[in-house]
């Protein structure tokens, strides 16, 4: 699964009969939201970017509609069934800068001690606020922390990620974007049928009607990467992002966001106390990202991976929608804050640290174990190499997550493929996916050595030895890139060069599970969930310490 936010942003509200909180931020909501009738007051309501970054956005509705401002006055009306066009002229977006972050911290004091230990280092930095402090229905949500910025400035991806493995062995970061000066783009609203058009200089909200979408990009830099046609829940805002480009952005509230978040991220036919433990997972999820991804954009969340699979209308279902209504409200709570509920496809057998996943603090509630009874602790740790390759070969029948071994449902069975798989490459296949991931001349691969695993044996620094050179890939998800045209499904991997000479021709990747592994694996939940274990069970299971708490 982020935000400096907008005056048009959304705001809290108590349960039906309180007064009205003070919104977080705070500002009001925009009338234009108001005049959806069916409005439920009881929720926060969020703003999830389907799509940004273009010149041009095409949709469509359903219905006749309104298109109003954000004080509710009328720019113009339109008719079902034409297509429109918000689209900026000239614009090719405001120029974008790298920064390094180099921690996060619950206070400012603990962010001020670190940022000035960086700068005696020579590395100086300095201190932003990121999240906010929300108060819902009462309960009052610690969701603010301080980050610390390297002050240096990157030009470039490729720069920046150099001078972070260059500083790695002394402290770790990760690399955020931001625009150089925002960019004020002249930008307008077609009706592409009736040949008309109207200038805009703020945002815009279509309301009354369904919304269709016209090339959303979906599942960006994984093996099911592609472009959809979606429809969506009113109200769809246009306006301009960060970089000056027309963004689309769905606005409702967070119980149904969940009704298009929870069959996007887990399939319908799983069985409904997996599909629960999903949904309380994903609202957990929402709202402890709420305020801390997608800084200075005009939404809150994004419908795709990097926060949370958000698919509008397209994938709803009633076994799905059955189990947000029936969690409603409910979050996983400690220590005075909702729980950043992480989750992912198929663990392999053994849970990872969310700080060896990521680099940052660890979470206490996020520390990674085996996944399944007692007996499978036989394997001994993971971080070490010969006890990986045994654990790969292994296929282990007591890891929840094996759907390999006995009956299970069809619903599973696609499952199998993620538990244990290998990836082969001739040598001009793999130096070819190394110079396209990495964007620099590989030469001949002489082999891929592991540096560092995490508990769950997923390698989280891997050195590239090459005829022209050596080089080290950091983090988990970039060695999954690295290693794949898409995304290599797990970094939970084990590395096999065959051939004769210095220079192998061959190299094997065997590996196992499908994701980062941090939080749920959601193959092993459904599993779970088959045993007759109950939704609160399951999350208790992969989440350490944590209460369910209902918050509205």
């Amino acid at each position: 699964m982020r935000m400096i936010f907008r005056p048009f942003a959304l705001m809290f509200l108590l349960l039906a009969g309180c007064a009205v909180q003070p919104p977080i931020p705070p500002y009001p909501m925009p009338k234009a939201v108001q005049f959806k009738k069916t409005i439920d007051k009881n929720v926060p309501y969020i703003r999830v970017g389907i799509v940004w970054g273009r010149s041009q956005i095409t949709f469509s509705a359903d219905r006749d509609f309104k298109v109003v401002d954000a004080d509710g006055n009328i720019i113009t009306r339109g008719k079902r069934n034409r297509k429109w066009q918000v689209s900026v002229q000239g614009g090719s977006g405001s120029e974008m800068v790298c920064r390094l972050v180099a921690g996060s911290f619950k206070n400012r004091d603990g962010a001020n001690s670190r940022a000035a230990a960086l700068s005696r280092q020579g590395c100086p930095a300095e201190v932003r606020s990121n999240g906010n402090h929300l108060k819902l229905n009462g309960v009052q949500v610690d969701n603010k922390t301080w980050r610390v910025y390297l002050k240096k400035l990157f030009w470039s991806r490729q720069e920046a990620e150099a001078y972070r493995d260059a500083i790695w062995n002394r402290f770790e970061t990760f690399i955020i974007e931001e625009p150089l000066n925002r960019k004020r783009s002249a930008w307008e609203l077609r009706d592409l049928t009736g040949r008309k058009s109207w200038p805009l200089n703020k945002a815009v909200y279509v309301v009354g009607t369904v919304v269709t979408l016209y090339q959303v990009d979906v599942g960006n830099g994984f093996h099911w990467e592609r472009m959809e046609n979606r429809k969506y829940p009113e109200i769809i805002s246009f306006d301009l992002d960060r970089s000056g480009m027309a963004a689309a952005i769905n606005i409702l509230s967070i119980e149904d966001y969940l009704k298009g978040v929870v069959p996007s991220e887990m399939s319908d036919t799983f069985p409904m106390e997996a599909l629960k433990a999903q949904a309380v997972a994903a609202r957990s999820e929402a709202l402890a990202k709420f305020g801390k991804r997608h800084q200075g954009q005009p939404f809150d969340l994004c419908a795709d991976v990097h926060c949370q699979v958000y698919s509008g209308l397209s994938e709803q279902s009633a076994r799905t929608n059955r189990a947000v209504k029936e969690t409603r409200g409910k979050v996983l709570w400690k220590d005075g804050q909702i729980c950043d509920a992480v989750y992912s496809a198929s663990c392999g057998g053994h849970t990872e640290h969310n700080d060896k996943a990521w680099g940052g603090n660890p979470v206490s509630y996020l520390r990674g174990t085996y996944d399944g009874t007692n007996r499978i602790r036989r394997f001994g740790s993971l971080s070490r190499e010969k006890n990986v390759e045994q654990w790969i070969n292994d296929y282990p029948r007591e890891a929840h997550c094996n759907t390999t071994y006995g009956r299970v449902p069809n619903s599973l069975n696609y499952t199998k493929k993620y538990f244990r798989w290998e990836v082969a490459y001739t040598q001009d296949e793999l130096r070819s996916v190394l110079e396209r991931s990495q964007n620099r001349t590989v030469g001949p691969v002489l082999d891929l050595i592991p540096l560092n695993r995490g508990v769950s044996g997923r390698v989280t620094r891997l050195k590239v030895a090459g005829l022209n050179g050596n080089y080290i890939i950091e983090g988990e998800l970039r060695i999954r890139k690295a290693l794949s045209e898409s995304t290599l499904w797990s970094s939970c991997i084990y590395i096999q060069k065959y051939g004769y000479g210095t220079i192998p021709n061959e190299f094997v990747i065997k590996g196992a599970g499908f994701g980062h592994g941090v939080g749920m694996c959601q193959t092993g939940a459904a599993v779970m969930a088959l045993k007759g274990k109950k939704y609160e069970r399951i999350l208790r299971y992969y989440f350490q310490g944590v209460k369910i708490q209902k918050i509205y």
